[in-house]
């Protein structure tokens, strides 16, 4: 399936847990995609692990680099503040 996390097809209550692993700093309206993402929960658990907004503002990267050699790839991604998260953690979908 093909869909982007700031639509997701699903119906509310879905899915009992969820996980996001470094996937945050691709969505460029972080507010949308935080709250669509609980509802497919339904108030369950959803762990979010990503770069933490303090790391970005002092200038950390997504870079992977190539074992055995000088060359190594920057991901583009867009900084979002610790704000940016709180803002949207205290609306109803995650209390």
């Amino acid at each position: 399936m093909n869909c982007s996390l700031e639509f997701l097809p699903f119906r509310d209550s879905l899915f009992d847990a969820g996980i996001s692993t470094l996937v945050l700093g691709y969505i460029r309206n972080l507010n949308h995609a935080l709250t669509e993402m609980p509802a497919c929960y339904g108030g369950r658990t959803l762990l979010i692990a990503d770069l933490h907004p303090v790391h970005a503002a002092l200038g950390w990267k997504r870079t992977f680099a190539i074992p055995g050699s000088n060359l190594a790839y920057e991901i583009h991604h867009y900084h979002h503040t610790l704000n940016d998260y709180t803002c949207v953690r205290e609306e109803p979908a995650f209390c």
